[in-house]
């Protein structure tokens, strides 16, 4: 199933802009790093970005839907909460959670939807906050070469194993982050300062903007694609009905409040993905120019 699937239709966007805050933050949120939230409708493409500012820029990548089949893992923030909402009917039986069975259930059921929605969004928030905190902690101690040499699972691995001590994530109110005490060395190093260069993660998730991401990432960026062209690549590379990609695009966010909501736009629909690059390289070296000191 995808994100936003079984959320109700375009009604969604009225509602959703009634509590969208769009935040350009003045100066920099992390002490070493920058962090690039990536966002777009399902079949924009978005992969091919990952990849590319993984291979390219040595980005740490993090995909909140990993994050999120992570915490559903024996023994993870999210499966006990799951397994009380929904019974041991959604385990398989070496007691793993069977994700299709709780597909079918929430299909019909928009309150367990919700409830669903409460226990995985925060965690998976939360879960991403102390990966970034690890990351630029890391980055602070002189590691950051280290998330240039590895995919982005083995980074995701590397940053945990520094970070041992760390508490697991748990969940929380939902769309809600812990407090935290100022802290004005943190604040002083956030802000750009001239020959200080950073080093670049990336979060990426369809509802980037609803969950307020804003939070953690300097920037939300936006891949567009074409509905026809999306709608090809959906059905050759996955193989779903015209049906259900109707489904999916009408539970989405609209393309013009994907554009309100962002700070920049990376058009995906041109079949030579140099020209996606291309944007790509320039959104970075206008945007983030402590990327390339």
């Amino acid at each position: 199933m995808e994100k936003g699937e079984m959320m109700t239709g375009t009604q969604a966007d009225a509602a959703r802009e009634q509590s969208d805050v769009q935040n350009v933050p003045p100066e920099r949120i992390w002490s070493q790093i920058i962090v690039l939230g990536i966002t777009g409708g399902v079949g924009a493409g978005k992969s091919t970005i990952l990849t590319a500012l993984h291979e390219q820029y040595g980005a740490l990548i993090i995909e909140c839907d990993e994050v999120g089949r992570a915490l559903q893992q024996k023994g993870a923030a999210c499966y006990e909460p799951m397994r009380q909402l929904f019974g041991d009917g959604i385990l398989f039986p070496d007691g793993t959670i069977d994700r299709k069975a709780v597909a079918r259930l929430i299909y019909t059921d928009a309150q367990k939807r919700d409830m669903l929605s409460c226990i995985v969004h925060p965690a998976v928030k939360a879960e991403v906050r102390r990966q970034l905190e690890a990351f630029d902690r890391q980055t602070e101690a002189g590691f950051s070469g280290l998330f240039q040499n590895h995919g982005a699972s083995e980074d995701r691995t590397a940053c945990q194993a520094g970070e041992q001590s760390m508490p697991a994530p748990g969940l929380m109110a939902a769309g809600r982050l812990p407090d935290r005490a100022p802290d004005p060395q943190r604040e002083e190093a956030g802000k750009v300062h001239p020959g200080k260069r950073r080093a670049l993660a990336v979060v990426e998730a369809a509802l980037l903007i609803d969950d307020h991401y804003e939070e953690l990432c300097d920037e939300i960026w936006y891949i567009h694609t074409d509905d026809e062209k999306r709608r090809v690549r959906l059905r050759e590379r996955r193989h779903y009905s015209d049906e259900r990609i109707t489904r999916m695009f009408e539970a989405q966010r609209s393309d013009a409040s994907f554009r309100r909501h962002t700070q920049l736009t990376i058009d995906n629909t041109d079949d030579f993905v140099q020209n996606t690059f291309r944007q790509l390289k320039e959104g970075l070296k206008s945007h983030f120019p402590e990327l390339f000191l």
